[in-house]
């Protein structure tokens, strides 16, 4: 029996959300003081922007993308996530009106990309991690 496409949609949409679930899950594991931080950030599928976002009270994702990046690697979404929480916590995403937007997006990116990788939980590590650590020191010095 086929199904149509609203009902493929909302088994891809429940999906992807389960897939975040997990993602959230894993992060809750081995960071548990960021639990109420990442409670507050509801997921709010958002159609076909093909990223994670956030307005800081919800991470607005595409469930196609979700799934076609769990698929490739599940580290990636659980990356992402916590990601999206640092920006957050760190207040990186909202501060545009006081600073060189593209200059202020490449710092935020950085700050938090070095916070994740000095952390060095394998729930997030990625096969890129060792050329991004490579990036940052020369940043840094």
């Amino acid at each position: 029996m086929s199904l149509n496409l609203s009902e493929q949609e909302q088994k891809i949409q429940k999906l992807a959300n389960q897939v975040l679930s997990l993602s959230r899950d894993n992060i809750l594991v081995s960071l548990r003081f960021l639990d109420i931080a990442l409670a507050d950030l509801k997921f709010k599928e958002a159609g076909p922007i093909g990223v994670l976002a956030t307005d800081g009270g919800s991470i607005f994702y595409d469930s196609h993308y979700v799934l076609k990046e769990y698929q490739a690697e599940p580290k990636r979404l659980t990356r992402a996530l916590l990601h999206i929480l640092l920006h957050c916590i760190f207040y990186h995403s909202f501060r545009y009106d006081k600073v060189d937007r593209e200059v202020w997006n490449m710092a935020a990116d950085m700050a938090v990309e070095n916070a994740i990788i000095e952390m060095k939980l394998p729930m997030v590590t990625l096969e890129t991690d060792p050329e991004a650590e490579m990036k940052l020191k020369v940043w840094k010095e």
